[in-house]
C-alpha cells in the first residue's frame, strides 16, 4: 500500500503524490468538521498557500480515476486467468512506476502472457504519463482543434 502514495511532486513514479494524498487527507478533516460545524467557513491550507476549490477538485477527480483504472487492470487480470495477488500486486507496480510485483511476478514479468504484457504496458503508461495526459490525447475534441 505505501507504494500508491509516496511519490514526490517532481519524481517520476505514478500514483498519488504525498501532495495529493496530504490535499485528500485535509479535505476529508475539513468534511467531518464542516458536519459538526456546518455554518463554519474553512479554507484548505499548505503552509501559507490556501488551496483553491478548482485544485482541490482536480485532485478528487484524479483520485477516482486512479482507483477506477486500478480496479479494471486488476479486474482485466483476473479474467485473464491470474490470481488476486498477482493482478493486484502486478497493476501496482505497473501503475505507480515501483518495479516487480508479488505472486507470479515477483521474480519478473517473464511468466505471464503476452496480453497481460501489453495491458500492464498500458497501466505504466498512465501512471508515468499521469492519467489526463493519456485522456486528453484520446479525446477527439483535442485532435479536432489540432492545427
Amino acid at each position: 500500500m505505501p507504494a500508491f502514495f509516496g511519490g514526490c511532486v517532481g519524481s517520476t513514479c505514478g500514483g498519488i503524490k504525498a501532495v495529493r494524498f496530504l490535499i485528500l487527507s485535509k479535505q476529508s478533516w475539513q468534511e467531518v468538521y464542516s458536519l459538526i460545524h456546518p455554518k463554519a467557513q474553512t479554507r484548505i491550507k499548505i503552509g501559507d498557500t490556501v488551496i483553491q476549490n478548482r485544485l482541490i477538485n482536480s485532485v478528487l477527480s484524479f483520485f477516482f480515476l486512479y482507483i477506477i483504472c486500478t480496479c479494471i487492470f486488476i479486474w482485466c487480470l483476473n479474467l485473464m486467468g491470474y490470481d488476486l495477488m498477482t493482478s493486484f500486486a502486478s497493476v501496482a507496480a505497473c501503475i505507480n512506476n515501483m518495479g516487480l510485483g508479488f505472486g507470479l511476478t515477483a521474480p519478473g514479468f517473464g511468466e505471464i502472457s503476452p496480453a497481460a504484457k501489453y495491458l500492464l504496458c498500458f497501466a505504466m503508461l498512465l501512471g508515468r504519463l499521469e492519467i489526463y495526459t493519456l485522456l486528453v490525447l484520446f479525446s477527439v475534441s483535442f485532435w479536432r482543434n489540432w492545427p
